[in-house]
């Protein structure tokens, strides 16, 4: 008796040895990844005289957070970073960064999406082109398309088109 105790104790103990390195090891290897989820947001567009619809260069385009408190005449002499484009020989523009921000206001992916956002907009190159007045355009990434798919805890790449047309001054 006391051997065939030992000998089921033996193939019961081998049987939860192979179970146990089968399923309970074989799951352990787990990916880890630093930081937090994100996406890169691109903003991109032309912009047009109004009265003839030709492309209009040297236009700077400032993205910042719509309840951002410092006011619009701080961004006058402001210089393009990572949140501002000027327009090309054909008007057009293209910002992409995972965050837009000015100054000590840092805002995440996790809010990106739902926050409004402003595009300044100023003619920066005087009459070279035609003298425009300053435009602002309230918007938001609620509507953008993905246009690059993500991976792990990169959401991918949202693209937000806008179009402007100015006026230009008197």
């Amino acid at each position: 008796m006391k051997k065939f105790n030992n000998t089921l104790l033996k193939t019961f103990s081998a049987i939860l040895v192979a179970l146990l390195g089968l399923f309970g090891f074989s799951n352990c290897e787990t990916r880890v990844e630093y930081g937090s989820p994100h996406a890169d947001y691109k903003i991109k567009g032309t912009m047009m005289d109004k009265a003839t619809k030709q492309a209009i260069p040297g236009i700077k385009v400032l993205i910042f957070p719509k309840n951002d408190t410092i006011q619009y005449s701080y961004y006058e002499d402001f210089v393009c970073s990572g949140n501002c484009d000027t327009t090309d020989v054909k008007g057009n523009f293209e910002i992409t960064s995972g965050d837009f921000y000015i100054g000590d206001n840092l805002y995440r992916f996790r809010y990106q999406k739902e926050m409004p956002y402003v595009a300044y907009i100023s003619d920066i190159d005087s009459t070279e082109n035609g003298w425009y007045n300053d435009t602002i355009v309230d918007f938001d990434f609620k509507d953008a398309v993905k246009t690059k798919e993500g991976k792990g805890w990169y959401s991918g790449e949202y693209t937000k088109t806008l179009n402007v047309e100015l006026t230009e001054k008197q």
